[in-house]
């Protein structure tokens, strides 16, 4: 688990250097599903050859929107608020995904909220801890900690003059909001993987 946040942290380093360098986000995220798919098609054919099913129009369509909501939509959606944001912010946004995935599992009856059990409590507290913790960090600005100071910044020779301005409330009000729907869409792409 330690080292899949160590692995995102880097990818989030990366496509912000990727951005500010001035590359297209929808050209970032076609090479990442394609590099993605090019390393797992083979691994896939090879372990899950005779386990496929059937090719019916149902899982055509399942495939379909599995790649429409975790592929492209989502992947845009979260470049675009790394974009406006900051990549501490936008990082700190996809923690909500736990918790819109039990609000959309909720809502299709895959999960049930029971505030009789340890288990229904401790989902709901969860899911609220979740969400307070990303609105105390959207509307919240304390005081800077510098506990050493490092003379290392990545993005001082990759500005892009195209860059949006990350410090404007505005902007970053506009990088929450897509940073939330991208969240959303994160979650009907981990509830659609069940069916």
């Amino acid at each position: 688990m330690i080292f899949v946040q160590i692995v995102f942290g880097g990818i989030n380093i990366f496509y912000k250097l990727v951005i500010n360098d001035g590359m297209s986000i929808r050209v970032a995220v076609a090479y990442r599903l394609l590099f993605g798919a090019a390393f797992l098609c083979p691994i896939a054919l090879i372990v899950e050859r005779n386990k496929r099913p059937k090719l019916t129009w149902v899982v055509f369509f399942q495939i379909f929107f599995l790649a429409l909501f975790g592929g492209s939509i989502y992947h845009n959606l979260y470049l675009a608020s790394l974009n406006l944001t900051s990549m501490t912010f936008a990082a700190a946004l996809y923690n909500l995904s736990p918790a819109f995935t039990y609000i959309v599992a909720l809502l299709f009856r895959m999960e049930t909220l029971s505030l009789n059990n340890a288990r229904g409590i401790a989902n709901v507290a969860g899911t609220a801890i979740c969400i307070g913790g990303a609105m105390l960090l959207t509307f919240y600005k304390g005081i800077e900690i510098n506990i050493w100071h490092t003379n290392i910044n990545l993005l001082k020779y990759h500005h892009n003059p195209h860059q949006n301005n990350v410090g404007s409330t505005k902007q970053q009000m506009f990088g929450l909001a897509i940073a939330l729907i991208a969240c959303v869409f994160y979650a009907f792409w981990v509830i659609l993987q069940v069916k």
